[in-house]
């Protein structure tokens, strides 16, 4: 059985995460590229970024999976199965994804096992740390081991605090999208890193923690629920 304990990784066991108001009747949704709440939703995406980076989005993932309170999108974020396609995040890559992360796991990764992460943004810090958890529990739901993504340090420390464990790839270069980069502001200056999680893994360390316990477990029954609603 893999553990993630047994590479270099980052984590803190100690999951210093401090008790956040909840929102009030949340609700998951999860968005395809023909739903007609599409444009709602990438265009939520398309301001955060646009206000915290000077970014200018114009790729968003197949599938996105938003958290609503009060009926107002308080966080997004997109998904993409490695399966079928390539991957955005490649270009940061010498080779492929599988290939890069079978090479430090030391054994055979399937393709169909990873699935991408992005679009990542939220109103507030709370609604981050409950997406977060919620994703996990989707990733599982839907069959995932593993999930890479493009992370900034900020978001490297909220998973830090959820004790999730993560295994950093490489530096996500910029400069690899050639003239893409200047459409993404500020974003390279925080030097994101290319990170993948074990989501199997991840749900069992967010299950051993009294508080994150208690948010996955309200998680479970919205996911299921919206993956019921998305057929």
């Amino acid at each position: 059985m893999f553990s993630a304990r047994n590479l270099s990784v980052s984590s803190n066991p100690a999951l210093k995460l401090r008790r956040l108001p909840l929102p009030s009747a949340p609700k998951f949704s999860l968005t395809s590229r023909d739903d007609t709440n599409r444009p709602e939703v990438e265009r939520y995406i398309a301001d955060k970024f646009d206000a915290r980076y000077g970014a200018r989005v114009k790729q968003f993932m197949p599938e996105l999976l938003t958290l609503q309170c009060n009926n107002d999108i308080s966080a997004a974020v997109g998904f993409r199965s490695a399966q079928f396609e390539s991957l955005f995040l490649e270009r940061y890559l010498d080779t492929t994804a599988d290939q890069q992360l079978s090479k430090i796991l030391g054994y055979r990764l399937a393709r169909s096992s990873i699935t991408e992460i992005g679009n990542l943004v939220s109103t507030w810090r709370g609604s981050s740390q409950l997406l977060f958890i919620a994703l996990t529990e989707l990733m599982v739901q839907r069959g995932c081991q593993w999930t890479i993504f493009t992370a900034t340090p900020e978001v490297s420390k909220l998973l830090n605090r959820l004790g999730l464990e993560q295994i950093v790839l490489c530096h996500a270069d910029g400069h690899r999208l050639g003239h893409d980069l200047k459409n993404w502001g500020s974003y390279y200056d925080a030097k994101p890193a290319v990170t993948a999680i074990n989501a199997p893994l991840a749900r069992i360390m967010l299950d051993e923690h009294p508080l994150t316990s208690e948010l996955l477990q309200l998680c479970k029954p919205l996911i299921a629920k919206a993956l019921g609603d998305a057929l």
